[in-house]
């Protein structure tokens, strides 16, 4: 059934998905990562800033000792009807687009949580601002899922595992983060 959605979003192909989808995956990849990462250093808190750099290289570290045991390969490797429509290297399982994409919008969410409760963003308060937030959040996941299945990079459990180790490894950095610097007189 993977295969089949693959082939099914490659049946809609044409230019402007193919541009859209490749410079998607560019913006949610490491350079998504790194700006925000500067974002957070230069704007809100050189520690949560370490803490949220720190905890990306982990998180990808996983990820990427997982590809190799795993060693799954590309949908474009195992079957001849995917097109690879963007270079790449490494295996499929894991998603590191999807680690990536879900480590930067929980911590987008993170972060307007904490700047309410320090009374540094008080637009958080208001239900329709978190609804925007976490609908924005989600179809930023979710367009990354599309895109890396429609360029032929990986099968959707590729996608769901990434999605999970993420937010698995989110919570635990986070909440580390929590314990250790969180009070009322910081960010």
């Amino acid at each position: 059934m993977e295969k089949e959605i693959i082939i099914w979003l490659q049946s809609k192909s044409n230019t402007f998905l193919d541009l859209f989808f490749s410079a998607w995956s560019y913006v949610v990849s490491w350079i998504g990562v790194v700006f925000l990462f500067l974002v957070i250093i230069v704007f809100i808190d050189k520690k949560f800033g370490l803490f949220f750099g720190i905890g990306f290289l982990i998180t990808i570290l996983i990820n990427y000792t997982l590809k190799v045991i795993i060693n799954r390969p590309r949908p474009y490797e195992t079957y001849d009807i995917i097109v690879n429509k963007l270079s790449t290297i490494g295996k499929s399982f894991p998603s590191g687009h999807a680690v990536s994409v879900t480590f930067m919008m929980l911590t987008i969410l993170f972060v307007f949580n904490i700047l309410h409760k320090k009374e540094k963003f008080k637009i958080w308060q208001y239900r329709w601002f978190k609804i925007i937030s976490i609908a924005l959040s989600l179809l930023f996941v979710f367009l990354t899922m599309i895109a890396r299945m429609y360029l032929g990079q990986h099968y959707l459990t590729d996608l769901i595992a990434g999605i999970s180790l993420s937010a698995f490894c989110f919570m635990i950095i986070f909440a580390l983060y929590l314990k250790t610097f969180f009070n009322k007189n910081n960010i």
